[in-house]
């Protein structure tokens, strides 16, 4: 792959995901290293794809109304070329219109003059396009679904959940390129001066307006290059993954068992907010993505037992072992749509069985609680369905345990209710659902 193009990169890695495959920023960043990309080239690789992805829905109206030959019947590499000149064209402003058609024709040239000559015209065509978001729909709901490229039936849910008004504010908010967001291991360095060291390093650093110890990273580049990462000074996780377990509160000599750990961002939390005083467990089913759990914590010199497991198979030895129990659900992710822009072309049926896992292995993994213990529920996502629902079902099911109170930091301050959700709507959290419940002592 040595000698590609930024251009190249992208286009490579689009029209694999297209073609079947499952999108991976790892995989996208390996391929950019065997292309030897530098820091510039790289970037763009990345702002490109990630920009095609976010608006995906939105480029396949575009190229369609310009295109004399259907969607269905291009091939996919021509078609993913045609939304990487389109996205150039109608939404980076640092790329000349020019530049944006030739760069793509050129990627075309290899398959043919009729394929380069059939790119070259839709993408001119478009540039006569003055309002990218002008959507002639009248269906409103299918006319978000384009605008903000979000499947409708998200658009739907949001609506239904929240308003038109509010639902618009969440798929603009998804569309918006996100910072890094990074916790501070306190146990080993003073957040401020790790962000010294970040600021020295050449990143960006703004400190997370709610959430302490935890900031916004810009212009960070590959985050595992920096010094300070390498020396265990921090790890990533977003602000709203930290105010769950900001809301189970552990503490020194606390039994803790993580399910579902990987990467490893609540039970890292888990080891900083006690004070390292914590005993905590973490499990996935996934082998090597505990491996990632393990060098983490080795990295950050926290001590956390790890090991593979099946969160819905019950393990004897665990019975009523631990003072709080974490279960991060497996979800649909769609709070985190900023960060994975892939994620909201989910399949909606997958979806809809998740409720039965999540229940299966929130019943499971409650058995592990010592009477007067706390587990902690949470997801990515905003769906009432993955949430809300699964935890009256649950209560329901299981009457020896109830709902919890708890403070996160102002402004959310006091959770009496003992579930929250954290939508979406600005930059300072991803979606995400955090539930505390008791195991009552009968």
């Amino acid at each position: 792959m040595a000698g590609k193009s930024a251009r190249e990169v992208a286009l490579d890695a689009l029209t694999a995901w297209q073609a079947g495959g499952v999108w991976s920023a790892r995989k996208l960043s390996d391929a950019i290293v065997k292309a030897g990309l530098d820091r510039r080239d790289a970037a763009l690789t990345t702002y490109l794809c990630s920009g095609v992805l976010r608006n995906l829905m939105l480029l396949d109206y575009h190229i369609a109304r310009h295109s004399s030959v259907k969607l269905k019947k291009m091939e996919t590499r021509v078609l993913c070329a045609l939304r990487l000149g389109a996205f150039q064209l109608l939404f980076s402003d640092s790329i000349p219109q020019r530049a944006a058609v030739n760069e793509t024709v050129a990627l075309c040239r290899g398959k043919n003059r009729r394929v380069a000559g059939f790119v070259n015209a839709v993408l001119r065509a478009m540039t006569s396009i003055d309002d990218p978001y002008e959507v002639r729909e009248k269906n409103q709901v299918k006319r978000l679904s384009i605008m903000y490229s979000h499947p409708e039936w998200i658009c739907r849910e949001l609506i239904e959940a929240l308003g038109e008004e509010r639902a618009i504010d969440v798929l603009a908010a998804n569309n918006e390129a996100p910072p890094v967001t990074i916790q501070i291991n306190t146990l080993l360095k003073d957040s401020s001066a790790v962000a010294d060291t970040l600021a020295e390093e050449g990143v960006k650093v703004e400190p997370h307006s709610v959430v302490s110890n935890c900031f916004n990273l810009y212009s960070s580049g590959n985050i595992e290059d920096l010094g300070a990462y390498r020396k265990g000074w921090f790890w990533v996780q977003d602000a709203s993954s930290m105010l769950a377990v900001m809301a189970l509160n552990p503490k020194q000599g606390d039994k803790i068992l993580d399910v579902c750990a990987a990467p490893g961002g609540k039970s890292f939390a888990a080891a900083v907010l006690s004070g390292g005083g914590a005993e905590i467990t973490s499990l996935d089913i996934s082998a090597p993505k505990m491996e990632l759990v393990r060098e983490g914590s080795d990295r950050m010199e926290m001590k956390i037992r790890t090991g593979t497991a099946d969160a819905t198979e019950f393990i004897p030895e665990y019975f009523e072992r631990f003072d709080m129990v974490i279960c991060d659900a497996p979800c649909s992710g769609l709070g985190v749509i900023r960060k994975k822009p892939d994620i909201r072309y989910v399949d909606v049926e997958r979806v809809a069985e998740l409720p039965k896992l999540q229940s299966r292995i929130l019943a499971n993994v409650a058995k592990y609680l010592k009477p007067g213990g706390l587990i902690l529920y949470s997801t990515c996502t905003w769906r009432e369905a993955e949430n809300g629902e699964v935890v009256s079902r649950f209560l329901e099911e299981n009457p020896n345990y109830s709902l919890e109170g708890f403070v996160l930091p102002e402004p959310i301050g006091e959770v009496k209710a003992g579930r929250y959700t954290v939508w979406p709507e600005t930059l300072t959290f991803d979606g995400f659902f955090i539930c505390l419940m008791r195991k009552n002592n009968v």
